[in-house]
């Protein structure tokens, strides 16, 4: 009971909660989107299946309160980009890669489709992640590549200018190093209109 109240309390606090904010919905822009609902319902759950008997305690809680800033900031990135109705937030990249695979590029489609009417005031900032098993210099010298990688295809194929891109070079920063199952999730490049 209490490492779901953990992480729950962690949770909210990374997404700002204040005592002093409104609690009406409409006041504060609506209801949580049912991406971060989404998020924050697989944290609990990770939390709560700790019900293993072999298990150490606190096993459950340690994988979910160490994937919560992986998740946290993902969840950030697709509700800034999901509140303004374009998706993805994110394009996801295989091992030691900075190539875009078909359903990125299905993705990226779509978002420059949505961007079209949008962006003549507004700045895309493109965030290119890796994984941590490379050296600091490698991993952020891939993760500009797969924000080039991003910002090259939305050019060429979606007709959304350079000047609109700020590309962001972020390498492992923020990566669990101790977790590979979450190496995929985070050699990324996420897309944040702004």
């Amino acid at each position: 009971m209490i490492r779901p109240m953990l992480c729950l309390a962690l949770l909210l606090s990374a997404f700002g909660c204040d005592r002093d904010e409104p609690e009406d919905p409409a006041a504060t822009g609506g209801p949580m989107l049912p991406e971060a609902e989404a998020v924050a319902e697989e944290v609990l759950e990770v939390a709560d299946d700790d019900d293993d008997p072999g298990a150490e305690p606190g096993e459950g809680a340690a994988i979910a309160v160490g994937d919560l800033p992986t998740r946290v900031a993902s969840a950030i990135s697709v509700v800034a980009v999901a509140e303004r109705g374009c998706r993805p937030g994110a394009v996801y990249f295989d091992t030691d890669s900075a190539e875009l695979d078909d359903d990125a590029k299905a993705d990226l489609d779509q978002l420059a489709e949505c961007l079209e009417g949008t962006r003549e005031d507004e700045d895309v900032t493109l965030r290119g992640r890796a994984d941590p098993r490379a050296g600091e210099d490698y991993n952020e010298q891939l993760g500009r590549q797969r924000a080039t990688a991003v910002a090259s295809y939305l050019q060429t194929e979606g007709g959304v200018d350079e000047s609109d891109f700020t590309i962001r070079a972020v390498g492992e920063d923020g990566a669990t190093e101790g977790m590979p199952e979450l190496w995929s999730s985070q050699r990324n490049t996420t897309i944040r209109p702004e």
